[in-house]
């Protein structure tokens, strides 16, 4: 199967578990999954949609890295900026000791837009490090979060903090990739 027809077919996916209703919607996530990829979780309630892939050697529970895609839709739509604050707050409650960086804070396609990196020294529940670079789009419709999450576990003790590092500049050329547009909007052009 060739690369460009399986992203078509994940995003045809994801473009389904993405949609409200009949009525489609004019405002479009635009995120590409990894090749290979698989689900292993998605969740759709009234005012949230979310679906988590892993790599294809990986589990529900055996994963290293995984790639998380949400949606909310209820009103009012929350500010990159103070959710990231919000996620900040919860990851300081859930873990020993949490660094934090912005390296993103502006607009994208003229929609509001926060990136950040996190990393949590231990989880208090899996006493694993987690490094998570988060992505939070607010559209006018929807507001949107693309995660990557790395546990470094057992099997990645020996991983070098060079290593981490290389992982996380290739998720932030991947988050770079995503964004939202509108078809109806002049100010928020999808591409052709």
């Amino acid at each position: 199967m060739s690369r460009a027809f399986f992203v078509c077919l994940l995003l045809i996916f994801i473009e389904c578990i993405f949609t409200k209703s009949v009525v489609a919607e004019s405002e479009q996530l635009l995120a590409a999954v990894p090749q290979a990829w698989k689900v292993i979780n998605t969740k759709q309630y009234a005012f949230m949609r979310l679906v988590e892939l892993v790599p294809p050697d990986s589990g529900p529970s055996s994963w290293a890295e995984k790639l998380g895609i949400e949606s909310f839709s209820s009103l009012p739509l929350p500010d990159p900026i103070q959710f990231m604050s919000t996620m900040e707050h919860s990851f300081k409650l859930a873990c020993t000791q949490i660094d934090s960086q912005v390296t993103f804070s502006g607009h994208e396609n003229n929609y509001p837009t926060s990136v950040r990196l996190f990393d949590c020294n231990r989880d208090k529940l899996t006493q694993m490090r987690k490094v998570i670079l988060v992505k939070a789009i607010q559209g006018k419709e929807n507001f949107y979060v693309v995660s990557r999450e790395m546990r470094l576990g057992e099997q990645q003790k020996n991983l070098s903090e060079e290593s981490i590092q290389t992982i996380i500049a290739r998720w932030s050329s991947y988050l770079a990739t995503i964004s939202v547009c509108d078809s109806n909007s002049s100010q928020h052009p999808c591409p052709d």
